[in-house]
């Protein structure tokens, strides 16, 4: 049971693959339904580094898959929340910790932190 999601990055995330001119790309293969990020990474794996920065807490957040539902959430542990924004919009909605997991789609602009990326799903 595996799933496959992409990262587009700015700068700042560990494990980068080279890219064509559009940010470094971060891939990811899930072999769990979650994916915690966050500033430290204690042991391989369990943590995906997204940047040395005070304002990202250890374990920041989780991308989990919701297979009843059939999509992506993220998850805001960390008190400096996220702001995420849809593809179509680009409206910054902020997102703390207590919150409601929030539904990824495709093309969602996350931030965490000094840390801004892209959610993308294969086709």
């Amino acid at each position: 049971f595996f799933f496959f999601f992409f990262f587009q990055a700015e700068d700042g995330i560990r494990d980068a693959q080279e890219s064509r001119g559009l940010g470094d790309v971060y891939k990811r293969q899930l072999n769990t339904h979650t994916l915690h990020l966050g500033r430290e990474q204690k042991a391989p794996g369990e943590i995906l580094q997204l940047a040395d920065d005070k304002n990202i807490s250890r374990k920041h957040a989780t991308i989990q898959f919701e297979p009843a539902r059939g999509l992506f959430e993220l998850v805001v542990h960390g008190k400096n929340g996220a702001t995420v924004a849809e593809p179509s919009t680009r409206v910054p909605v902020q997102i703390t910790p207590g919150s409601q997991p929030y539904s990824l789609n495709s093309g969602t602009l996350i931030k965490i932190g000094s840390v801004e990326f892209v959610f993308l799903l294969p086709i």
